[in-house]
């Protein structure tokens, strides 16, 4: 029973990241792979509108840190012995 659901589970990822293609030629390559545990077209029809509807990944903009500063120093008693400033 869990093999399945783990077909189940592989199937609705592989609808999800192939996109632009239709229901129908989807649920054909299913049925091609996964033979009697293929989903069925409806069900492939359902996912694919599902996932056509939701929101694409955001797309990141790279932008150069905030120029961050570190300063290693070390005293002792008396008086300061070293200081190394890292920008």
């Amino acid at each position: 029973m869990a093999a399945c659901t783990d077909d189940g589970f592989k199937q609705k990822a592989v609808i999800e990241l192939i996109q632009g293609v239709g229901a129908k030629e989807l649920s054909v390559r299913l049925r091609k792979v996964y033979k009697e545990s293929a989903l069925s077209y409806a069900s492939v029809r359902r996912w694919v509108v599902q996932f056509k509807g939701s929101p694409s990944p955001k797309k990141f903009k790279l932008s150069p840190s905030a120029g961050k500063v570190m300063i290693t120093i070390f005293w002792d008693f008396q008086a300061l012995l070293l200081h190394r400033l890292l920008a």
